[in-house]
């Protein structure tokens, strides 16, 4: 039983600045972390492969400093880390991405069922899976928690707005994992070490993942973004009652809000 678990490096979105006058993203104080959705994946990862034995690989694509979520993914427990690392995946899209992953997975080999978490906590999509699913021709299973695997079958619990249904696949499948589903396990300090020290992450470049130049084509342009302006600050009225009232009635009349006498 393999399971291979794609992990993403982003910026700390609680990090993230707005930066009004230059209408972008303030980045320079962000850290970079591991998605945190995609730790609940590997967390339910690691359960199945503790209930029924086998490897969990983990796989990322990103510079090459996104190896540092690999390292910490082995310090948890996985197996063996991958990265799909190349100057050509920088302005990679969404179908970049999954033709670079779907590549990957098919050249580590005799891949039983792929996690991901639920989604991106800095771009907050939710479709990877579903791409990676189609281009792989496997069965997909959304928002799932407590997984389990019996007689060659993937079920869990799909969590889809407010209904919990349970649903259950032959493998191989493609598992998005809910983002409520588990805690994940914080790994003891030697175990950092160790992994920081000695793990070993392959590096693979498009040409290792034999991608085209259609593959590596971006089939959208990013143009920049369009922030709203700063929120601005209401005005605090004090008073009795009746003189609130008098007040917000004249200044919503002041506004040309209400018409009529105050």
């Amino acid at each position: 039983m393999r399971i291979v678990v794609c992990v993403k490096q982003l910026y700390d979105p609680k990090m993230a600045r707005v930066s009004q006058s230059r209408q972008s993203l303030d980045l320079r104080a962000a850290e970079l972390i591991m998605n945190p959705m995609d730790l609940q994946a590997l967390e339910e990862a690691l359960h199945v492969r503790e209930a029924v034995g086998g490897e969990v690989t983990v796989l990322s694509l990103g510079k090459p400093e996104a190896d540092d979520v690999l390292l910490w993914s082995l310090a948890m427990g996985a197996d063996a880390a991958y990265l799909a690392s190349d100057e050509r995946f920088s302005e990679a899209d969404a179908g970049v991405t999954a033709h670079a992953l779907a590549a990957a997975i098919r050249r580590i080999g005799d891949v039983d069922a792929l996690f991901l978490g639920e989604y991106a906590a800095d771009s907050a999509g939710g479709q990877m899976g579903a791409r990676l699913a189609a281009m792989l021709r496997w069965s997909f299973l959304p928002a799932l928690a407590q997984v389990f695997l019996t007689d060659g079958h993937l079920s869990g619990l799909s969590y889809l707005e407010t209904t919990a249904r349970r649903l259950l696949t032959p493998l191989p499948a493609v598992v998005t994992v809910y983002h409520r589903a588990n805690k994940p396990r914080f790994p003891h300090g030697a175990a950092v070490i160790n992994a920081y020290r000695e793990g070993k992450v392959i590096v693979w470049d498009a040409d290792d993942l034999d991608m085209t130049l259609e593959e590596l084509a971006p089939q959208t342009l990013f143009r920049g973004y369009s922030l709203l302006p700063e929120r601005e600050l209401g005005t605090r009225l004090d008073g009795s009652a009746a003189e609130m009232a008098t007040d917000l009635a004249a200044m919503l009349q002041g506004r040309r809000l209400l018409g009529g006498e105050a």
